[in-house]
């Protein structure tokens, strides 16, 4: 009996392990600092990022709001670590109609996130051009100091705690002096 007392407790714990409960938990202490702008017919409604080894998938939502020229200058947000890369650009032609989304593939540049970490991708720069019947996109990714000054004066606190990497596309991570950062 004193053993089926201890099962009962195993048992819940178990299930936290098998369904991801506890790794999305330690993954929450990993963040994707990014910045969208767009330019060209087409503006980015949504992006989404795929992790190379999984298939997983991050789907960044309203970015249309983010912007060199926006009040809003950056997302951070929670993402386990790993490698990926910008899968699907998700636009609108006038903030209100949904066009079908465009696919990109990992020669846009695989972003390495490092665990424990921010990790700054860069701006995402998606260039579209009119190409008569169909639409041409370019995507470019551009360290932005303005970006990273935004976030830190606001997300303070998560950037004394963790260190901060710049990770742009194709590129290794880079740490950040905290100093840089007025940290």
């Amino acid at each position: 009996m004193k053993y089926f007392k201890y099962l009962l407790y195993l048992i819940p714990l178990a299930a936290l392990f098998s369904s991801g409960l506890v790794a999305a938990a330690e993954s929450e202490e990993t963040y994707l600092l990014l910045n969208v702008d767009t330019t060209g017919p087409l503006m980015a409604r949504d992006v989404e990022f795929t992790n190379v080894d999984t298939g997983e998938t991050v789907l960044v939502k309203d970015v249309i709001e983010l912007g060199r020229y926006t009040q809003t200058h950056f997302y951070l947000l929670p993402i386990n670590p790993g490698l990926y890369y910008l899968s699907k650009i998700y636009p609108t032609h006038n903030r209100i109609d949904a066009s079908p989304a465009i696919d990109v593939d990992e020669r846009s540049g695989i972003i390495t996130i490092q665990e424990n970490a921010i990790n700054y991708i860069g701006d995402v720069i998606i260039e579209t051009k009119d190409m008569g019947p169909r639409v041409s996109t370019l995507v470019t990714y551009e360290a932005n100091s303005r970006t990273l000054v935004h976030a830190v004066s606001s997300e303070r606190e998560i950037f004394e705690r963790l260190e901060t990497v710049v990770t742009i596309a194709g590129h290794y991570p880079v740490p950040v002096d905290k100093q840089l950062l007025g940290l």
